[in-house]
C-alpha cells in the first residue's frame, strides 16, 4: 500500500448517553464541545486503542448562543487503553509509539440533537530508526507508521451506522 495512499472512514455515531447532549438551555463550552468531540470519535473510529485529547487549539471566539455552529480544532493520541474498556479519557495513559492525529470539524446545536463532525489525519511524524546489529556497519531500517485520514460525522439520539470507504 502506497504511503501517500489516504483512506477516508465516514461515520454516522449517535450519542450514547443522553447526558452527552445539551438542553436547549445550556450551551456548551469549548471544552466541553471537544470532549463531546473525541468520545464520538472514539465510538467510531473503528480502531483497537481509544485516544485522548493531546491539545485544543483555544477558540475564544467561540459563542454558541451566537453562532450556534462552531469550528473545533483539536489533537488526539492513542492510549494505552482499548476502546471496548469504555474508559474515561482522564484514566488511560498515551502509547509510547501511539498515533497523533490532527482533527478539525464543527460542533452544531442548529438541529434538535447535537451534530459533531470531525476528521482527523495521522501526523507525519519522523521515522524511527532501529539498529539490528552491532557491526562497524550501521545498517537502519525504517519503522512503518500508520497513517490515514478519518472522517466522522455524528448527531445525538442515533445509533451507530457506520460507513466505510475507501480512496
Amino acid at each position: 500500500m502506497e504511503s501517500g495512499r489516504r483512506h477516508l472512514l465516514l461515520l454516522v455515531v449517535g450519542a450514547a448517553v443522553a447526558a452527552a447532549e445539551p438542553s436547549p438551555h445550556k450551551t456548551l463550552s469549548y471544552e466541553e464541545a471537544v470532549a463531546l468531540a473525541v468520545d464520538f470519535y472514539n465510538q467510531g473510529s473503528g480502531l483497537d486503542h481509544a485516544f485522548r485529547l493531546l491539545k485544543a487549539d483555544p477558540r475564544p471566539e467561540w459563542d454558541m448562543t451566537a453562532n450556534p455552529r462552531q469550528e473545533l480544532k483539536f489533537t488526539v493520541k492513542e492510549t494505552v487503553c482499548l476502546v471496548a474498556e469504555n474508559l474515561p479519557g482522564t484514566e488511560c495513559d498515551f502509547r509510547d509509539d501511539g498515533v497523533v492525529r490532527d482533527c478539525s470539524g464543527f460542533f452544531s446545536t442548529q438541529q434538535v440533537s447535537p451534530i459533531v463532525v470531525v476528521s482527523c489525519n495521522t501526523v507525519a511524524q519522523e521515522p524511527t530508526h532501529i539498529r539490528r546489529s552491532r557491526s562497524p556497519r550501521r545498517k537502519w531500517t525504517w519503522k512503518p507508521r500508520r497513517r490515514g485520514s478519518y472522517t466522522l460525522i455524528s448527531q445525538g439520539g442515533n445509533k451507530a451506522l457506520p460507513y466505510i470507504h475507501q480512496m
